[in-house]
């Protein structure tokens, strides 16, 4: 950090810039500019704002902000913060098989029932038809026709009961984030949090909600997300690469 501050410092003098003429082209105010260049990170809410305000003060000197990252181990270092964050999305992800694997269970208990339930329907309505039609035995109905329609009604209760799921399961809300530098993001799915942390360069995350979604996304050029299968724009209305974005259903 340190040795970044050092460079730009440098150079700033070199170029003979005071802090009000970095302040009126960046936007930067004079506190932030002088902590970058003493190395203090101490000032910054975290250290995504610190790599956004750096990003923009190294571009304003000449500098590229990914060469001056790299050359000063700053990638690496974060690369290996990384590891940690994607644990909290395979927990994530595991949790998510989890609960469909307990819906996928509770679906078979039912289905089990009504089979169970239509079973004991067709074992009924064949004793009634052998105690009724016993005396007329030339309106007696084939076995196999009666067999054939009460088949056609299992089936016609398995269906709707698979309809209905895949109904439920249409009416999630969900999130896509798809990640091509690596940023910070912060959501709330139905007011709850569900992540906040660093998302990894070409990672791909899901998240589902009932009804709505709250992101706030640190460095909005590295993500594109979207919405029910929609792209969102997260760019405009962003304040220095940070933007809130709330995502729900029209």
């Amino acid at each position: 950090m340190k040795e970044i501050g050092k460079l730009l410092k440098e150079k700033r003098g070199k170029m003979n810039i005071s802090f009000a003429d970095v302040y009126k082209a960046t936007k930067i105010r004079e506190k932030y500019i002088s902590a970058i260049e003493d190395g203090d990170m101490s000032v910054f809410f975290a250290e995504v704002y610190y790599r956004s305000f750096v990003r923009s003060y190294a571009e304003y000197l000449g500098f590229d902000p990914e060469e001056l990252f790299g050359r000063f181990g700053m990638r690496k270092r974060l690369l290996k913060e990384l590891p940690s964050e994607e644990e909290k999305n395979s927990s994530m992800k595991t949790e998510l098989v989890g609960k469909a694997s307990q819906k996928s269970k509770i679906s078979a208990k039912k289905l089990l029932i009504i089979f169970i339930i239509a079973a004991a329907f067709f074992v009924l309505f064949l004793f009634l038809n052998r105690s009724i039609l016993s005396t007329p035995p030339s309106v007696k109905t084939p076995p196999q026709i009666e067999t054939l329609n009460n088949q056609d009604h299992t089936d016609g209760v398995i269906a709707a009961v698979e309809e209905k799921k895949e109904t439920l399961s249409d009416s999630k809300q969900k999130l896509v984030v798809e990640a091509v530098a690596d940023a910070w993001i912060k959501i709330d799915s139905d007011s709850s949090r569900v992540f906040e942390g660093t998302v990894a360069k070409d990672s791909k995350n899901l998240w589902e909600a009932d009804k709505c979604f709250e992101l706030k996304i640190g460095y909005v050029p590295g993500v594109k997300v979207f919405f029910n299968g929609k792209q969102v724009d997260v760019v405009s209305g962003a304040v220095r690469d940070v933007n809130t974005v709330i995502l729900e259903k029209q």
